[in-house]
C-alpha cells in the first residue's frame, strides 16, 4: 500500500512554520530595539521603572491662624476627617450590610436613610465594575474627631476615614463679619471669600510640600534610598488688636438684647482712643462661620451709612468750643428754630422754655444745636469742622468693605439739620475715629485691626500696624470741656444719657435716636422705628476706650408703669454690662466707695457771691456739678441759698443780676425751690397745689417788678412722669428729695428722639 503524503498538509505545515519564524523575528526585532532604544511607545523604560519604584506623597501646610493681640486663635487649620465607604465587589473590606450602615449612619451624619442607600447601592458587573468606593457630600467631609469616634463606635464593616484639614473657627458666632470665612474653589483650593480671610488671603495661604523616596514591590521603602523632601510651607500668623475677651462681652451682651428686643439690626465698636486699634466689633444679624448660616453679609460697622441722629451733636459743640463761641451759661429759647428763612425744627415732645445753652446740649435739644451750628460757628466753618473730623471721607481701617459718607448740604433746612445728625448721613467708624480726638486731647486716630503678620515658619514680621494720627481738629484744652459736658449729658438728672450712668465708672457720651427712612423716602412712623445708640468713652477723664453702641427698630415693650419702653432701654442694656466686665477685666479700679458717698451725701456749701460777675459765678458752679440759675446780668446783687448753706450736689443755685432780671422757666421746681426763687426776686409766693410747678402766671423771660404776685400751680408727679425713662432717675422717687427736678424725668432718650425732629 502506497504512503505517499498528502500535498494539502505539507503546504499547510509550511505556513505555519514560516508565520512562526517571522513571529520569532519580529519578536526578536522588537526586543533588540528595546534594549538598543531603551523605550516603548515613546516612554522611556528608564523613567518608567523610576517611577513605579519611587513613591511621591503630599505632605501637607496649614492655612494661616488669626489669633486675637493676646495670641488667642480665632480662625485656624485644625484636623477633620472625611467618611467614606469600600462597595467594590470582591473586595474583603467593603460594606456587607448597607440597610445596617444607612440606618446608623444617617442620623450622625445629619442627612435621610434613603440617600446613604442611595449612595450605598452601587450597580457592578465584570465589564463596568463601578466605582471603588463612594463619600457621602458635605454632610460626610470636615468632621470632627469626636463625630469621628462616634462613628467608630458603631463599629461598620466598610467604613473608613480620610484625613485633612478643614478651617475652624473657635468661638463661632464671634467677630464673624470682621474674620468671614473660607471655602473651596473649583481646583479644590481653600479660599477667603469675606471679611479678613479675602482681604489677607495671600498671606494666609498655604503651600503644601512633598516627599519622594525609592520603594520595592511590597511598597517598602528601599533601605539606604535618597529621599527628596520639599517642606510645606504653612500661611502666615496674623495677630489682630482685637482682645477675646472684650469681643465675648460685646457679642453675650448684644446677644442678650437680641433675643430680648428683635432688633432688625445692631452694631458694637470699641477703641482704644489713644492708638486707633479697634478692640472689639460686632454686627447683628450675625452668623457662625463653621456652619455659614447667613442671612446678612454686609459689616454694617463699616459699611452702614445712615443718619446718626444726636450723636452728631457732639462734634457740633466740639468745634463750637474750639472757635470760642459756646457760652455754657448764654440762654436761649427751646421749641422751635428756624435759620435763613429755612423750614423750622424743633425739640420734639417737649419744650423747656428759656434754658442755658449747656442745659440744652445736655437734654439733648436740636434748637440748642441749631444756634451753634449755623448761629455761632455758620455753615461754612461748621462744614470746615465736619471735615476736619474726617466725616467726609472713609476712615481708612484696614477691613474690606467700608463706605463713605453721604453729605447733604446744600439747602438752609440740610444745612441745619445736619448740625443734630439728619439728613447728612454717616458710619459708625466715622462716629468712633472722630471721638478719638476728644478722648485723646485733641489727637484724632485712624482705626485698624491688623495688628501684625509674621511668617509663620520663621517668625519674620511681613507687616506691622502702627497708630497714626489723622488729624488734629481740637485742641487738648476744648477736649477737655468735651469730655466734662459729655459727662455732665450722663450724670446730670436733666441729661439724656442718666440711662447709661454707673455707680463705679465715670461715663461720658452723647444719645442718638435717628429717624429711618422708609422705602417711600418719607421717615418711618411708630414707636420702634428709630436706630437708638449712644456714642461715649469710659472713664470720663483719660479714657480707656471709646464706644459706640447702635441699635435698629428694637421691639420695645412696656416699663413698670405701663408705658412704652425708651430707645434707651435695649441701648444701655448692652452698654453697661459691657463696660461692667471690660473695666473688670482691664483691672481699672471703680471710685472709691469714699468718692461714691462723697459724691451723694457730702453736698456743696455756698460761698459769698454778691458784687461779682454772674457769668463767670454761674461757670463755677457748673464745673462744680451744681444747677445755676441766672436771672439778669451784670453783678450779682442777691443770691439763694445763702452763702454758708450747705445744699444737695446738683441742687439750683439762684443768682440775680443787678440789670435787666427777667422771669425763669419754673416748670419742675420743687415747692422748696419755689420759695428760694420768691425770696430772690422779693416777690409774693402764692402757689396752689402740692409737689411741682406746672403752671405760673408770669411766663418765662417776662421782666419780673419786686413785690409783684407770683402765681403757681403744683402737682404731684404722675406716673406718666417717669414712663418714658423710668431708667433716668435710677428708678428713685424724686419726691423724696427736696430739691429734685421732676424735669429731669422728661429729660431722657425719647427726647433725644428729637435728634431727629420731623421737619415742619
Amino acid at each position: 500500500m502506497s504512503t505517499k503524503k498528502n500535498p494539502a498538509v505539507n503546504v499547510g505545515v509550511r505556513v505555519l512554520l514560516l508565520a512562526f519564524i517571522l513571529l520569532f523575528f519580529v519578536l526578536f526585532g522588537r526586543i533588540v530595539y528595546i534594549q538598543a532604544a531603551k523605550e516603548v511607545d515613546g516612554v522611556q523604560l528608564s523613567d518608567y521603572a523610576e517611577s513605579q519604584r519611587t513613591v511621591s506623597k503630599t505632605l501637607e501646610a496649614k492655612r494661616g491662624t488669626i489669633y486675637d493681640r493676646n495670641g488667642m486663635p480665632l480662625a485656624e487649620d485644625v484636623q477633620s476627617y472625611t467618611v467614606y465607604a469600600i462597595v467594590r465587589d470582591g473586595f474583603q473590606g467593603r460594606v456587607k450590610d448597607e440597610e445596617k450602615v444607612a440606618e446608623e449612619l444617617a442620623p450622625i451624619l445629619g442627612v435621610d436613610q434613603a440617600y446613604i442607600l442611595d449612595q450605598l447601592n452601587v450597580t457592578s458587573t465584570e465589564e463596568n465594575p463601578g466605582p471603588f468606593q463612594v463619600e457621602f457630600g458635605s454632610s460626610g467631609s470636615k468632621l470632627s474627631y469626636e463625630k469621628k469616634e462616634e462613628i467608630e463606635a458603631l463599629d461598620l464593616k466598610g467604613i473608613y476615614f480620610i484625613r485633612e484639614n478643614k478651617r475652624f473657627y473657635p468661638n463661632g458666632v464671634f467677630a464673624s463679619h470682621v474674620l468671614g470665612y473660607t471655602t473651596e474653589n473649583d481646583e479644590g483650593e481653600i479660599v477667603g471669600v469675606m471679611g479678613l480671610e479675602k482681604s489677607l488671603d495671600d498671606y494666609l495661604q498655604q503651600t503644601p510640600g512633598k516627599i519622594q523616596y525609592k520603594r520595592d514591590k511590597l511598597d517598602t521603602k528601599l533601605p539606604n534610598a535618597e529621599e527628596m523632601v520639599v517642606p510645606p510651607h504653612n500661611g502666615a500668623s496674623v495677630y489682630l488688636t482685637f482682645d477675646q475677651k472684650i469681643q465675648g462681652f460685646l457679642e453675650d451682651a448684644m446677644k442678650k438684647v437680641e433675643e430680648e428686643y428683635t432688633p432688625s439690626n445692631m452694631i458694637g465698636i470699641v477703641a482704644k482712643p489713644e492708638t486707633g486699634q479697634i478692640l472689639a466689633m460686632a454686627s447683628y444679624p450675625s452668623f457662625d462661620p463653621n456652619v455659614r448660616d447667613i442671612t446678612h453679609y454686609q459689616n454694617d460697622a463699616i459699611s452702614y451709612r445712615f443718619e446718626p441722629g444726636s450723636t452728631m451733636k457732639v462734634f457740633t459743640v466740639a468745634a463750637a468750643i474750639e472757635e470760642g463761641v459756646f457760652n455754657p451759661n448764654e440762654l436761649y429759647q427751646s421749641g422751635r428754630y428756624s435759620f435763613n428763612g429755612s423750614t423750622a425744627i424743633s425739640d420734639v415732645r417737649t419744650n423747656w422754655g428759656t434754658i442755658s445753652m449747656l442745659e440744652g446740649i445736655q437734654r439733648s435739644s436740636n434748637v440748642a444745636a441749631g444756634i451753634l451750628g449755623m448761629e455761632k460757628l455758620g455753615p461754612d466753618r461748621f462744614l470746615e469742622y465736619l471735615k476736619k473730623f474726617d466725616l467726609d471721607k472713609t476712615t481708612g481701617i484696614d477691613l474690606p468693605g467700608e463706605t463713605n459718607s453721604r453729605f447733604v448740604y446744600k439747602e438752609p433746612i440740610e444745612k441745619l439739620t445736619t448740625t443734630f445728625g439728619q439728613g447728612t448721613a454717616i458710619t459708625p467708624i466715622q462716629q468712633i475715629k472722630a471721638l478719638t480726638a476728644v478722648a485723646n486731647d485733641g489727637k484724632m486716630m485712624t482705626p485698624y485691626v491688623i495688628n501684625e503678620i509674621k511668617n509663620s515658619n520663621n517668625g519674620e514680621t511681613l507687616y506691622k500696624g502702627k497708630p497714626e494720627v489723622a488729624g488734629t481738629p481740637i485742641s487738648a484744652e476744648t477736649a477737655e470741656r468735651v469730655r466734662t459736658i459729655l459727662g455732665t449729658a450722663v450724670s446730670e438728672s436733666v441729661g439724656s444719657g442718666k440711662p447709661y450712668e454707673m455707680e463705679d465708672y465715670d461715663v461720658a457720651g452723647k444719645t442718638g435716636t435717628a429717624q429711618i427712612p422708609g422705602k417711600d423716602g418719607s421717615y418711618m412712623t411708630g414707636h420702634n422705628n428709630y436706630f437708638f445708640s449712644f456714642l461715649g468713652m469710659v472713664p470720663e477723664q483719660d479714657p480707656e476706650f471709646v464706644i459706640y453702641i447702635g441699635i435698629k427698630q428694637p421691639q420695645l415693650g412696656l416699663n413698670q408703669y405701663g408705658y412704652p419702653e425708651s430707645g434707651s432701654s435695649p441701648v444701655s442694656k448692652v452698654f453697661k454690662p459691657f463696660v461692667q466686665n471690660t473695666m473688670q477685666y482691664l483691672d481699672i479700679a471703680p471710685r472709691e466707695e469714699e468718692q461714691k458717698q462723697e459724691k451723694a451725701q457730702k453736698g456743696f456749701t455756698v460761698k459769698e457771691y454778691k458784687g461779682t460777675d454772674i457769668t463767670a459765678v454761674s461757670q463755677q458752679l457748673q464745673e462744680a456739678g451744681m444747677t445755676p440759675v441766672v436771672v439778669g446780668s451784670g453783678k450779682i446783687v442777691r443770691q439763694e441759698p445763702a452763702a454758708g448753706e450747705t445744699i444737695l450736689p446738683g441742687a439750683r443755685v439762684f443768682l440775680l443780676g443787678e440789670e435787666n432780671p427777667a422771669m425763669p422757666d419754673l416748670t419742675g421746681y420743687s415747692y422748696r425751690e419755689f420759695l428760694r426763687l420768691s425770696s430772690l426776686l422779693n416777690v409774693q409766693p402764692n402757689p396752689t397745689g402740692s409737689g411741682y410747678v406746672v403752671k405760673q402766671n408770669v411766663e418765662a423771660g417776662q421782666p419780673v417788678q419786686e413785690g409783684d404776685y407770683l402765681v403757681v400751680e403744683l402737682e404731684p408727679p404722675a406716673p406718666s412722669s417717669t414712663a418714658n425713662e423710668d431708667e433716668t432717675n435710677g428708678g428713685e422717687d424724686d419726691t423724696t428729695d427736696e430739691y429734685a427736678d421732676p424735669s429731669s424725668q422728661g429729660a431722657n432718650e425719647e427726647d433725644d428722639a428729637s435728634s431727629s425732629a420731623p421737619v415742619e
